[in-house]
């Protein structure tokens, strides 16, 4: 699997995330708010979050049962959620990986996801022609 950061002022690579142990297809991408890590949801149902400017694997979040399709960092960047063929929505910190939370509604592929500006929701789309939204105020945070 290979992600390749490009810088947007001069079009040339910028840095480039490789794992070799892994084949899997990059099915989602999205950047931390802070621009220093970036979480790249997976073919083979996970997600890495990557260091930008080292090229270190932080994270690999576990969890989900088929193909990762979308993904967003919290406003603050300490969560990120995932959205999946599996129907799923997770929950995960992203500075310990842990999952937080599973959100299940959807009756088909999650195929997209945005937080609310001040991290107290998410609104999920998905193929099942629904879009919901979840209020996280009864959920446990680390």
């Amino acid at each position: 699997m290979t992600v390749i950061v490009w810088d947007a002022c001069t079009g040339a690579p910028f840095q480039t995330l490789h794992d070799p142990s892994s084949s899997a297809i990059v099915t989602s991408i999205c950047f931390s708010p802070d621009g220093l890590s970036v979480a790249a949801g997976r073919y083979d149902w996970t997600v890495d979050i990557w260091d930008v400017y080292s090229s270190v694997l932080l994270r690999r979040l576990k969890g989900h049962k088929k193909a990762v399709r979308t993904l967003c960092y919290s406003p603050d960047g300490s969560y990120v959620a995932s959205g999946s063929l599996d129907r799923t929505i997770r929950l995960w910190d992203s500075s310990t990986g842990l999952l937080i939370e599973s959100l299940v509604g959807h009756v088909a592929t999650v195929s997209s996801l945005c937080f609310s500006t001040d991290g107290a929701s998410i609104f999920s789309g998905s193929l099942d022609t629904t879009i919901k939204i979840w209020d996280l105020s009864g959920v446990r945070r680390h």
